[in-house]
C-alpha cells in the first residue's frame, strides 16, 4: 500500500491516507503549525517542520523551530529535532544520493536564512550554510545532487549552493519567488512572490539554466502562480492561487493545476483544483500526482496521463505538505 502523509496546519494534525481509495488511515496529533513534509526511505521517517507559532510568512505570531520525526510504519512522533538558535523551517528534503536532510530557515539576530545539513542518524545539525537572504522557503536539489537553489520570498534573486562544497556560490536575478523544482539541466522557479499586496511583475516561470546560473526563458501565467514540482514522468505541475489579504487574514480562491511538457513547457492542461494549493506530490512512476489545498481541506489527485482529475480526498483545514510513503 501506498500512503499520503499530509501535514495540515490549522488543527496540527498529519493525516495518512491511501492513494489508490482516499480512505482515511490514521490521524495524529503533532506540534503546532506543521509546514512542509518529507519521506526518508532508508529510515521509513516522515520529517515535518513547524515554522510559525501561529499565522503564515507575512503574518504570523513568531517563528518556531521545530521538526517533528514519524515513523511512517507506527504512526508514532518518535522525536522533535530542535534547530535553535535557527528558527522558521519551511522546506525539508531527505536526499537519498548524500543521506543527508536538508532544511530552509529564515533569518535572525544577525543570521541570514540558510540551508541546515542535518544527519539523519543523529539528528545533529552538521553544517549551516548562508544563503544571504532572508526568506529561503522553498528549494529544488539538482538531479545529481550537485547543486540547490533556493526560492527567496524577500530577495530579488535565487540563491545557488554547491553540495559538495557547502557554500552559497552564486545568486540567478528573479524577482520575489515561490515554489521551485529541478529538471535534467535546468531549474524552475515560480515568481513574483504573494504576500497580499499589488506586484509590478508578471506571474510565470523563470526557467534557469544550471550549467550557466543564468534564466534563459520566461513562461508566463494569468494568474499567481505558487507550487512547482516535477514527475518523473516528464511533466511539471504548477499550481495557480488566486489569493488576496482580507481583515481577517488570508482569502484564497479556486485554483487551477497547469500541466507542462517538462522538455518543451508547452502549456498541456489546465485543470480545477481546490483553494490554496500550496504543495504538489506524485509517486515514484509519475502516474499519479497529489495537489494539498490548504483553503479546502482537501487533496486533489490527478491522472498524469490522462491530464485530468482523477478524484478529490477529504483532508483536514491549512493541508499543506505532504510525502509519499512507499
Amino acid at each position: 500500500m501506498t500512503t499520503l502523509a499530509i501535514a495540515c496546519q490549522r488543527d496540527a494534525t498529519l493525516v495518512f491516507l491511501d492513494t489508490e481509495t482516499g480512505e482515511r488511515l490514521d490521524t495524529i496529533d503533532i506540534a503546532p503549525e506543521p509546514h512542509e513534509a518529507c519521506f526518508d526511505a532508508e529510515r521509513g521517517l516522515v520529517y515535518v517542520s513547524h515554522t510559525y507559532k501561529s499565522g503564515w510568512y507575512f503574518q504570523n505570531s513568531g517563528r518556531a523551530g521545530l521538526i517533528s520525526v514519524i515513523d511512517a510504519d507506527t504512526r508514532k512522533v518518535v522525536d522533535v529535532i530542535d534547530v535553535a538558535p535557527d528558527h522558521g523551517p519551511h522546506d525539508l528534503q531527505w536526499d537519498p544520493a548524500t543521506d543527508n536532510l536538508y532544511v530552509a530557515v529564515e533569518s535572525g539576530e544577525g543570521r541570514t536564512g540558510a540551508i541546515l545539513m542535518i544527519d539523519p542518524e543523529t539528528r545533529k545539525v552538521l553544517d549551516r550554510i548562508p544563503v544571504d537572504a532572508d526568506g529561503p522557503h522553498w528549494f529544488a536539489i539538482t538531479p545529481d545532487s550537485a547543486k540547490l537553489y533556493t526560492a527567496n520570498k524577500e530577495a530579488p534573486f535565487v540563491s545557488v549552493v554547491d553540495l559538495a562544497s557547502g557554500k552559497m556560490t552564486g545568486r540567478v536575478d528573479v524577482p520575489s519567488t515561490e515554489g521551485i523544482a529541478a529538471l535534467a539541466d535546468r531549474v524552475v522557479v515560480a515568481g513574483p512572490v504573494f504576500s497580499g499586496a499589488e506586484r509590478t511583475e508578471a506571474n510565470g516561470l523563470y526557467v534557469i539554466d544550471t550549467a550557466k546560473d543564468i534564466v534563459t526563458e520566461f513562461v508566463a501565467s494569468e494568474q499567481a502562480v505558487t507550487a512547482v514540482h516535477a514527475t518523473t514522468s516528464g511533466r511539471l505541475l504548477v499550481s495557480e492561487v488566486p489569493a488576496s489579504v482580507g481583515p481577517d487574514g488570508l482569502v484564497m480562491g479556486e485554483g487551477m493545476l497547469r500541466i507542462y511538457d517538462a522538455a518543451s513547457l508547452n502549456l498541456l492542461q489546465r485543470l480545477p483544483i481546490g483553494a490554496g494549493a500550496l504543495s504538489i506530490r506524485s509517486t515514484a512512476d509519475g502516474a499519479l500526482a497529489f495537489v494539498a489545498n490548504s483553503g479546502s481541506a482537501t487533496v486533489t489527485v490527478i491522472d498524469i496521463n490522462t491530464l485530468s482529475v482523477q478524484n478529490t480526498f477529504a483532508a483536514e483545514p491549512g493541508a499543506h505538505g505532504m510525502a509519499i510513503i512507499a
